[in-house]
């Protein structure tokens, strides 16, 4: 994504708090996320922080803010056409991180998802309830199965 958007002279904001053990939210099958995490980072052998920045150290448009999304503010010139959300899964982050882009979200921009419609149930039901609640601003939703994101196009004014 960094590098499609680098073309174009574009920014990514990747916000983490970078601490495998924050997101307790579980599996159908009762599994939480975090102990995926540490599972899957000690096979690599890497933290957290180390996995990610092996994947984007040399995209120079990437904006890193190590910080839990609940204490981010974006100032209020900073506009947004694109956000992709894959951060902790319980219902309180999904939703504020619903807000973080839907509010600088430029009209016929694009929020995804990602986890909607898997065995984190948490995940789709919150998603499911901010369209309801947002159903007169949203004008497309597009649902990839296969990957589990959905897409919310927000209207244009």
């Amino acid at each position: 994504m960094a590098r499609y958007a680098k073309q174009f002279k574009k920014k990514v904001y990747a916000i983490d708090i970078f601490d495998p053990l924050v997101d307790l939210t579980t599996y159908e099958k009762g599994t939480s996320m975090a102990d995926i995490y540490v599972d899957h980072l000690a096979k690599i052998g890497l933290t957290m922080f180390k996995a990610y920045w092996f994947n984007v150290g040399r995209c120079s448009n990437v904006i890193t803010i190590p910080k839990d999304s609940r204490n981010i503010k974006f100032s209020p010139h900073q506009l947004f056409c694109f956000g992709f959300v894959d951060g902790n899964h319980s219902s309180e982050y999904v939703t504020n991180d619903f807000y973080l882009v839907w509010m600088d979200l430029v009209p016929g921009g694009i929020i995804a998802f990602h986890d909607y419609g898997s065995d984190i149930l948490c995940v789709t039901k919150t998603i499911n309830e901010i369209i309801e609640k947002h159903k007169e601003e949203i004008r497309k939703l597009i649902i990839n199965p296969v990957n589990h994101v959905i897409y919310i196009k927000k209207r244009a004014n």
